[in-house]
């Protein structure tokens, strides 16, 4: 039988190994947020955005009851929404002015772009967030890009990182937009386009969470 010294010992050693994960993991979250801004990095585009986008989504599938597997898979899936913008030419991604149409089309390219970068690796979160970066562009009526998917057939994931970005997009400087929009005015915006744009069970949950996901906001500043 062990004694209580050794049994002590042995719980110390088990709590600074959990703590030691626990730092590889918010390390590794970092690193990955920083790597991820590389597709944007000569936008203004930059600060926190991606780093909230993984907080957001993951608080989200919590509320929607998902297990912590999936939920972590999202945190750090979501970061990598807009990594194929890295293909899109520096003229078109970095113009301040209105895109005509046929660089729009070229912009809307980024999802697939995302998605070709992301494949083929054995990685659960990346395999979550191959699937983000081609679908976060749907919408709810079938009315988005690039497949035109309708409803349910958007994955779950896209679905939730549709309504985040355009949260936090509303709610952040922007060199194509004069104004930033108020907490309240991006909830209402959000709320005006369900069953448009957003599927109404997600926004239901994010509107559950305001608090939350508030506090996320002014915790990661730009």
């Amino acid at each position: 039988m062990k004694s209580d010294s050794s049994m002590k010992n042995e719980g110390i050693k088990k709590s600074e190994i959990s703590q030691k994960f626990e730092k590889l993991k918010s390390d590794s979250f970092d690193v990955l947020c920083r790597l991820s801004q590389l597709a944007e990095y000569k936008t203004a585009h930059k600060g926190c955005h991606n780093k909230r986008m993984g907080y957001f989504a993951a608080a989200i599938a919590r509320k929607m009851g998902f297990d912590e597997i999936f939920a972590e898979k999202m945190l750090y899936a979501s970061p990598l929404h807009d990594i194929g913008k890295i293909g899109i030419p520096d003229n078109i991604l970095v113009k301040p002015d209105k895109l005509t149409h046929e660089e729009w089309q070229l912009m809307r390219q980024h999802t697939m772009i995302g998605e070709k970068i992301l494949e083929d690796m054995n990685i659960e979160f990346v395999k979550l967030a191959k699937e983000i970066a081609l679908t976060h562009h749907e919408k709810y009526n079938g009315s988005g890009y690039p497949k035109g998917l309708q409803s349910n057939n958007i994955p779950v994931s896209g679905r939730i990182v549709a309504i985040v970005d355009v949260f936090d997009s509303l709610t952040s400087e922007r060199p194509f937009r004069d104004e930033v929009f108020s907490i309240k005015d991006a909830f209402d915006l959000i709320k005006a386009a369900v069953g448009s744009h957003f599927d109404p069970e997600v926004v239901e949950v994010f509107s559950s969470i305001k608090d939350e996901l508030v506090r996320i906001k002014g915790e990661y500043k730009d």
